[in-house]
């Protein structure tokens, strides 16, 4: 439990380091559809990405929709160079 405490203080720390590599996904999604010549093909890809992403781990959905205003692994990824 000791060591639990120290690697994630917060409930926020635990949950964003139980689904980091998926964030991480979600984010190189992002910035394929944005690199895309063709927006709407981005776009389209984006969003299939993004409903497998959320088909195959049902609280994936919850996690995008939290906020981590103290994880600061998640910056990059939230910031505007997505």
């Amino acid at each position: 439990m000791a060591t639990l405490k120290r690697r994630y203080p917060t409930q926020a720390d635990l949950v964003a380091g139980a689904f980091e590599e998926k964030m991480w996904l979600f984010a190189s999604g992002a910035r394929k559809a944005l690199d895309d010549p063709d927006p709407w093909h981005g776009f389209c890809r984006y969003v299939r990405s993004l409903c497998s992403m959320q088909l195959s781990d049902r609280g994936f959905s919850d996690v995008l929709t939290m906020t981590f205003p103290s994880v600061g692994r998640f910056r990059s990824c939230t910031s505007a160079g997505i």
